[in-house]
């Protein structure tokens, strides 16, 4: 009977590392964010929507999460601290192959990006777009879809809208996590973050 039970949990934690998961996404502002989610799972056996708004007034009366001492919650460790895991050796390197890992974890069937931002300075929306307009041909070239960028001179403006599927297998991304996280040089940087002192 224990056998039995064992080999089913392990037939169930398979069938979810190596299932592809899809997420169909659908983003805006215009002049609210809103957001709508689908999760796909076994052919869409699972499935959840999520759907969020936010508008930009909400956001600014939000108020700021606190610590037990009265602080803003986010800031319990040091500057020096952080600097010491940053600048621990192989750290940085380590951080950088997981991020590259995982991108190459996900597939982008389709994705469609539609942006449209001006500054309150014609000048300085001149100098934005001379660096928005190559990125965005770059990432035309390296994944297919729809990039749609220009810049607006006549008024500060930030619009956007995103749309596509992303889909994974649970398994590609927990290989590089494990990786990354038992490595050494993972393991020195978290000593360097709670010491403040790089190795």
């Amino acid at each position: 009977m224990g056998t039995t039970i064992a080999v089913v949990l392990l037939g169930a934690v398979a069938l979810v590392l190596f299932t592809p998961v899809e997420v169909a996404f659908r983003c805006e502002r215009r002049p609210s964010l809103r957001c709508h989610f689908r999760l796909r799972m076994l052919n869409g056996l699972i499935s959840k929507e999520i759907e969020s708004e936010r508008r930009d007034a909400e956001r600014a009366a939000a108020p700021v999460a606190k610590d037990k001492r009265g602080g803003r919650r986010g800031r319990s460790r040091r500057p020096a601290h952080v600097t010491a895991m940053l600048t621990t050796r192989g750290f940085p390197s380590g951080v950088v192959r997981l991020v590259g890992r995982l991108v190459h974890a996900f597939r982008v069937p389709d994705f469609h990006v539609w942006l449209r931002v001006g500054l309150d300075d014609p000048a300085d929306t001149g100098l934005l777009s001379a660096w928005l307009m190559p990125a965005a041909a770059y990432l035309q070239a390296q994944q297919p879809g729809r990039w749609d960028v220009a810049p607006v001179f006549v008024t500060r403006t930030l619009a956007f809208a995103a749309r596509g599927r992303i889909s994974v297998t649970p398994a590609r991304l927990l290989w590089p996590v494990l990786a990354f996280g038992f490595s050494p040089s993972t393991v020195r940087g978290l000593i360097a973050l709670r010491t403040g002192r790089a190795r």
